[in-house]
C-alpha cells in the first residue's frame, strides 16, 4: 500500500487477529488519532480479520493513527488486539 493522505476515503483497513471470531457478537477498531482523540469504527468479520472501509472525516489529521481490534464475544467477554500504527500524510507530502 502506498502513502495515505488526509481526507482519503474508501481505504480498507484490515486487522488480523489470529483468533476465531465466529462467536463474536460485535467487532470494531479502536482508533487513537494524532491529536489523541479516540473513535470506535464498527467493523465486519472476515475469517480471523476485522475489516473497515474509511469514510469522510476518518483521516482528518496528519500523523500517526493507532488502531486496535476490539471483539465482544457472545458470552460478554471483551478481547483487545495488539496496537497497529498507520501514518497519514498531509496532501503533497
Amino acid at each position: 500500500m502506498g502513502k495515505l493522505y488526509i481526507g482519503q476515503t474508501g481505504v480498507k483497513i484490515i486487522l488480523e487477529t489470529g483468533q476465531d471470531l465466529s462467536s463474536a457478537s460485535q467487532v470494531s477498531i479502536l482508533v487513537k488519532k494524532p491529536d489523541t482523540t479516540e473513535e470506535e469504527w464498527s467493523g465486519t468479520i472476515n475469517g480471523t480479520t476485522i475489516e473497515y472501509t474509511t469514510q469522510t472525516g476518518d483521516f482528518n489529521k496528519a500523523g500517526i493513527y493507532r488502531l486496535q481490534a476490539k471483539v465482544v464475544f457472545a458470552n460478554g467477554s471483551i478481547w483487545y488486539g495488539e496496537t497497529a500504527k498507520l501514518v497519514i500524510y498531509e496532501k503533497f507530502e
